[in-house]
């Protein structure tokens, strides 16, 4: 048994991190950030979600910087710090935790390894095996240096050939074995054993820097600093297991160069779907434009007008060349006292996103930038969005101007207004008190599109009507409260017949082209700051309170209730400008709760349809604050529709 029913953990994280400098002249490799959280707390977080009870964590360079994040943690009483006074290795960091590494096993996990390697199965595996050591390896060439025979058992390691060399820089590096004789004295080994592959299914393998030991491996290690690699041999020698659990395929990481580094940035914003990253504690993000992916470290400071093109920027930082000079930070790491160059991203100059299958890329054209969308020949709606957005630009709503459009390759090119979304603003601690403005600019840009319109001069717009409201309840009941959900509500009659009541009255509402999904990310900002109108291919003639509920009740987006009702405010005094008499103020304040639980429903639905069957897991983060809106919505309609009432309160 290991303590507490959990196991033991060690994250070497001495190293020196020479790869990584100059970043590493001001902070430890360990503390490197990557959105918001640094390497060793996602390790950290990763061995504590697996089952660890206790955490070893070894350091050297810059000890104190580590100890102060470590403290701060929520499970810091997991964490033992062991400061090294000397460069002790791979084994004498193992060795020098001896009397902490407590229990049958320990899990030891490099702190520069990022994986979605499936640590609980690889502890299990060890305990079944009988093992020694069970390494996570995986097939990686130009690293695969282990040598395995037919049963998984190391049989040897190829020491020569090998682009990386932890026994450098002092401690626990991924798959880092010595390019020359390590500077420890240890025992001579057979000869057999000395990275000579045996003919007769030996096969290589590459250590990911993860592996589950038996405390009995100590016991193969020298007094003070060692190699672990020679332990691992020393122990082979005499017939004890030294395993391996094949992950290939998995994704891993080692990062130990800036390229390495930024291109786990890029991969965690993807799987956020984001195109960048505020840290709350940055300072001036308000001023950053985008043109590409970005992160903004707490301690980075920007002072002037910024437009990031695939940077980072990390803390110490101190970005902008004054009120009226732009600077342009194009893949780059930015520091106190550097900038790093490193490649843009193989899909740099894709800019997709959302739940669209549509492909939009930003090309060079004529010394700028301009955005190409394609799309297949099946789309619908490919011919909605060229010729929408003729229309709106003619009646002087705000869309990115269409530049030119070939119906028969299914092609468009579109003025470029950059990577900056309301969302992605919104993301920016010091521009959330300059977001209202930008609401109050949508508001007139709103009651400019709900306007009156000639149906004769206006493309075909579909209805949006009582088949399609029953379409966006059905998605809602399928996808998200039995699909993901697992539940079944307890009367499907009633439930029904509440949503067909709901349907008929929203389609009962006067009908204006809407949007139809008129959210944050579907909000651009120009450089300018001017808001503009993206994704509107799917508009609708509807009620307008659904584009309202889609912008002021947005699960992306907090809002306090006192901004949100002096925009709703805004929005009808636009309208009463536009329209005079004509507009009924009283039909849209009674429209507002009825198209609020249409539009949450359905965002609901989507969510668990994108994240469910189009893989875009990070479409479940904003499931709870969707809940919540329909939570309160459903309480107010409690008496009329107390099925609903009911399915939502019990939604986790």
């Amino acid at each position: 048994m290991n303590r507490s029913g959990g196991f033991t953990a060690f994250i070497p994280a001495a190293g020196f991190g020479t790869r990584l400098r100059p970043i590493t002249n001001h902070m430890p490799k360990a503390l490197l950030p990557v959105i918001g959280q640094p390497l060793v707390g996602l390790v950290a977080a990763r061995v504590v979600e697996a089952g660890a009870s206790a955490i070893g964590i070894n350091a050297r360079h810059l000890p104190d910087m580590i100890a102060a994040w470590a403290a701060e943690l929520e499970y810091a009483k997991l964490i033992t710090l062991f400061r090294e006074h000397e460069v002790l290795g791979t084994g004498g960091a193992i060795w020098n935790a001896r009397d902490f590494l407590r229990g049958d096993y320990f899990l030891l996990h490099n702190c520069d390894i990022l994986s979605d390697i499936d640590l609980r199965r690889l502890i299990a595996h060890h305990e079944a095996s009988g093992n020694l050591i069970t390494l996570a390896v995986h097939d990686r060439p130009g690293l695969n240096n282990l040598r395995l025979n037919p049963d998984g058992l190391l049989v040897g390691v190829e020491r020569s050939n090998s682009p990386l060399a932890p026994l450098n820089e002092g401690g626990g590096e991924a798959g880092e074995f010595a390019t020359t004789t390590p500077p420890f004295t240890t025992p001579p080994l057979p000869p057999s054993l000395r990275g000579v592959a045996k003919p007769g299914g030996v096969s290589s393998s590459a250590y990911t820097g993860i592996a589950v030991y038996s405390r009995r491996f100590i016991d193969y290690l020298p007094v003070g600093p060692s190699d672990v690699v020679a332990g691992w041999l020393r122990a082979a020698a005499i017939g004890e297991r030294i395993g391996a659990l094949d992950f290939t395929g998995c994704f891993w990481e080692d990062l130990g160069t800036p390229a390495a580094y930024a291109s786990v940035v890029w991969r965690m914003l993807r799987a956020e779907g984001e195109r960048a990253f505020f840290n709350p504690a940055a300072r001036g993000c308000n001023m950053a434009a985008l043109m590409g992916m970005a992160s903004v470290e707490a301690g980075a400071r920007i002072t002037g007008p910024v437009t990031f093109d695939h940077a980072i920027v990390l803390p110490g930082a101190n970005i902008g060349g004054g009120e009226a000079v732009m600077e342009v930070i194009a893949n780059s790491i930015a520091g106190p006292d550097y900038r790093i160059a490193i490649p843009p991203p193989d899909d740099a100059g894709n800019v997709s996103g959302g739940g669209s299958d549509r492909v939009y890329r930003r090309v060079r054209r004529d010394g700028g930038t301009v955005i190409s969308m394609s799309t297949s020949s099946t789309d619908p709606d490919y011919e909605r969005q060229i010729a929408y957005s003729r229309y709106f630009a003619a009646r002087g709503i705000p869309v990115p101007r269409l530049i030119d459009a070939d119906a028969d390759a299914r092609t468009a090119v579109f003025a470029d207004l950059g990577d900056r979304s309301l969302y992605t603003f919104g993301k920016c601690a010091e521009a959330r008190g300059l977001v209202e403005p930008v609401y109050l600019a949508l508001m007139k840009t709103m009651a400019q599109l709900h306007a009156p319109f000639d149906a004769e001069a206006a493309p075909a717009f579909r209805m949006f009507d009582y088949e399609h409201l029953r379409w966006e309840t059905y998605y809602f009941l399928n996808e998200f409260v039995r699909g993901l959900c697992g539940m079944e509500p307890a009367d499907p009659k009633r439930l029904d017949a509440e949503f067909h009541a709901l349907a008929v009255k929203v389609d009962g509402f006067g009908k204006r082209i809407v949007h139809r999904d008129c959210q944050s990310q579907n909000i651009m900002l120009a450089p300018d700051g001017s808001p503009y109108l993206i994704d509107y291919q799917g508009a609708r003639l509807g009620p307008p309170a659904y584009d309202m509920a889609s912008l002021l009740w947005d699960p992306y987006v907090p809002m306090p209730d006192d901004m949100r009702e002096r925009l709703v405010s805004a929005y009808e005094a636009a309208r009463k400008e536009n329209e005079g008499a004509a507009f009924d103020m009283a039909e849209f304040r009674a429209s507002l709760l009825p198209c609020r639980l249409q539009r949450h429903m359905q965002a609901l639905g989507a969510y668990a349809f994108l994240s469910g069957k189009k893989g875009k897991t990070y479409f479940r983060k904003h499931i709870p604050a969707a809940v919540e809106m329909l939570r309160a919505e459903a309480a107010l309609v409690a008496d009329e529709m107390p099925e609903l009432a009911g399915v939502v309160r019990g939604l986790k």
